[in-house]
């Protein structure tokens, strides 16, 4: 337990001190790694296999498409240090897919709508202690490097299109969140239901 604790807070201060996106995204994702073995160890369930599968299949996808992203950077303009990319032009093109890739992968993390369905299976299956741990922090930490790029290729029709992707996630949870009895399955929906409206003060704010 105390290594595994120990990762998490090594990982997070190294991922929130780096400025080169390549290693504050393996940071990111080494605070991850120990979320699976929290979740198998001490899951509640013989489904915890099936959420185990859940997560990685969800967070996988999402972390693909940032590699994706990332490679064509270094690729293309040999750099991938927030300072130095924010003063490079990219075409509309280019800057409408590096979008997509950074948000759809950062979305399925956080998560918004619609890629928060591996949320609600983890959380149910997962103890008590992490589903905390999870709604409390590790969410967080995938808001804060999708601000990182946010900032970087967001133009007006795109934080148009992401406003509408949060209002829809907003009012999804509210609704689902009527017909809960589950008490942790309500604690997801309250996650979603926040991670949005912490992403839309931040838009509509920064």
């Amino acid at each position: 337990f105390y290594f595994y604790f120990f990762i998490f807070v090594v990982c997070t201060i190294l991922m929130v001190s780096s400025t080169n996106l390549v290693q504050m995204f393996i940071y990111f994702e080494f605070i991850f790694l120990p979320s699976l073995f929290f979740v198998y160890q001490f899951g509640y369930s013989k489904k915890v296999t099936k959420s185990i599968l859940f997560l990685l299949t969800w967070t996988l996808t999402g972390s693909f498409l940032v590699l994706m992203a990332l490679a064509y950077l270094w690729g293309v303009y040999g750099v991938v240090d927030f300072e130095s990319l924010r003063l490079l032009k990219f075409s509309l093109i280019e800057n409408t897919l590096l979008f997509i890739c950074f948000f759809c992968g950062f979305a399925v993390k956080i998560p918004l709508w619609p890629f928060y369905y591996w949320l609600i299976k983890v959380h149910v299956e997962a103890p008590t202690g992490f589903s905390i741990f999870l709604s409390g922090f590790l969410v967080k930490t995938a808001f804060f490097c999708l601000t990182y790029f946010y900032q970087m290729f967001v133009t007006p029709q795109l934080k148009n299109i992401a406003l509408c992707f949060i209002f829809v996630g907003a009012l999804d949870a509210s609704f689902r969140m009527w017909s809960v009895t589950d008490i942790k399955r309500l604690i997801a929906f309250a996650t979603i239901q926040e991670m949005n409206l912490i992403f839309l003060f931040f838009i509509l704010l920064g």
